[in-house]
């Protein structure tokens, strides 16, 4: 019950109260109803926001003009947005230019027509870079019409990477397979040759012909180069694991990348840092090191530095070679390190698939990072000891 009272006052007669009673049970109980509705609802928003924000895919929503309604936590994380920087933009906003004409289509196949579909896609992050996702798309429906949009997706940029690596490597021991099993077949007969040249070119009934001789030689040179580059590729090469450390490699043949950067007017920069040893085969690191200087020195213009540094990060011993080259065009940035790839009219496309088998064979990782400032070569070497 429910209970009011008011005094009426007289001067000349007592005060007199009035009451006023109601039944307010079933208030009481539709009250206690409808707070249990609402505490209900609110524990089933909150449930179903902390599924959306903590699922390991990314969920987004937009309506019939394409501008986001709702994005997720895990999205906003992956993305480095904030949920203002992305609400109420157009989802085609954030999606990479190569991919919107077919992202497009799918989303008017979705709002007009209702289609359900699955496809890849490539979304651009806040600071630039691109991750490659699986996502699929169904229309949000309402009353019979539709409203809007709503898809999920999965990051594959790591999957796809590593299935490309994996291809990449399945290159490499195939042409290192082929070249373990002829290259000395090869290089026997042509060193033959070469020896007869050189023969031939210091007789004196030949002399008129002795340039001749020099660019047979020079070309012979140029192929038995080839064919150690082939060699360098052999999955099963034994490797010289000795304790060195990466400095002292480096400064080996320091003077020899100082003579290449001088002759081609060009600078190179050593910053070497407080690193562990290793278990390196110092010969094959000379040849990751030329290659990767090289490399460098030939991407830049006359007045460029290519800087060569060493430094522990994370317990992983790191080598940095960075040029001020014009950055690698990226077509060939996926494809770097495969076989036979090159940009140089002269190159073999072996320089840096060598590089890469290097590396492998000393269990490190290499990455690559371009722009159009320069491209910066990173190899993570783990300390055995």
């Amino acid at each position: 019950m429910e209970t009011k009272g008011t005094v009426l006052r007289h001067e000349s007669q007592n005060d007199k109260i009035i009451l006023f009673s109601r039944d307010i049970h079933e208030k009481m109980l539709a009250k206690k109803e409808l707070q249990e509705s609402q505490q209900k609802y609110k524990y089933q928003v909150d449930y179903l926001n902390t599924l959306i924000n903590t699922m390991n895919e990314f969920c987004i929503t937009y309506d019939k003009k394409t501008r986001i309604t709702f994005v997720n936590k895990r999205l906003l994380e992956a993305l480095g947005y904030t949920e203002e920087e992305m609400l109420g933009k157009s989802v085609l906003h954030f999606v990479s230019k190569d991919y919107i004409e077919p992202a497009l289509n799918q989303i008017n196949n979705r709002l007009y027509f209702g289609e359900v579909s699955s496809h890849e896609n490539a979304i651009v992050c806040k600071d630039g870079s691109v991750l490659l996702v699986r996502l699929k798309g169904s229309p949000i429906i309402k009353n019979d019409e539709i409203v809007g949009g709503l898809v999920l997706a999965e990051d594959i940029t790591q999957e796809r990477r590593i299935e490309k690596e994996m291809a990449r490597l399945v290159q490499l021991n195939t042409v290192g397979e082929i070249a373990a099993s002829i290259g000395h077949e090869i290089r026997n007969p042509m060193t033959t040759v070469q020896g007869f040249l050189q023969i031939m070119s210091q007789n004196e009934k030949l002399s008129d012909f002795r340039d001749h001789f020099e660019l047979m030689l020079e070309e012979l040179n140029r192929a038995n180069s080839i064919i150690t580059e082939f060699l360098a590729l052999a999955k099963d090469k034994v490797v010289d694991l000795q304790c060195w450390n990466l400095n002292k490699i480096i400064a080996a043949i320091a003077p020899l990348l100082k003579a290449d950067a001088m002759k081609e007017d060009k600078n190179i920069c050593f910053e070497l840092g407080d690193i562990p040893d290793l278990l390196l085969d110092e010969k094959e690191i000379r040849q990751l090191l030329l290659n990767l200087v090289r490399n460098g020195l030939e991407a830049m213009q006359e007045g460029g530095t290519v800087t060569v540094r060493t430094c522990l990060e994370e317990e992983k011993v790191m080598l940095v070679v960075v040029d001020e080259g014009e950055g690698i065009p990226s077509e060939i940035l996926d494809k770097i390190g495969t076989p036979f790839l090159s940009t140089k009219e002269k190159g073999t496309g072996l320089g840096l698939a060598v590089c890469h088998s290097i590396v492998t064979r000393h269990n490190g990782v290499i990455n690559v990072s371009t722009s159009s400032q320069g491209s910066k070569f990173v190899i993570c070497f783990t300390p055995s000891f």
